[in-house]
């Protein structure tokens, strides 16, 4: 159930940050979802390849390495509809610490 809060997290960020007139790339990091690189990327990965997000590429360089680009992300509609349809993740969002979730229904 973490990687439910990781992932709804990371929606609800990108989702939060589309209405500033510039996204913070420098917040958008496994630091800032006090989580490892690792998961933080493979997170990522799942968003991408459910089509949720858009704005994000995630490649690998020759020594295997991530290579997050990130130009400015968005949720697309069906990440949208995640977000707030989801009964897993509404459930989690509202567990998740440091959220204020008023009403997401």
């Amino acid at each position: 159930m973490e990687k439910f809060k990781l992932i709804y997290k990371i929606l609800h960020f990108i989702d939060a940050a589309a209405s500033n007139d510039q996204f913070d790339i420098e917040a958008f990091c496994e630091k800032r979802f006090d989580v490892s690189r690792n998961d933080f990327l493979n997170a990522i990965e799942m968003l991408l390849d459910a089509g949720y997000v858009k704005g994000v590429e995630l490649g690998w360089s020759t020594d295997w390495r991530a290579a997050l680009s990130v130009t400015w992300p968005k949720l697309t509609l069906d990440g949208l509809k995640f977000l707030a349809t989801d009964e897993i993740m509404l459930k989690e969002a509202k567990n998740a610490k440091g959220f204020n979730v008023k009403s997401l229904t």
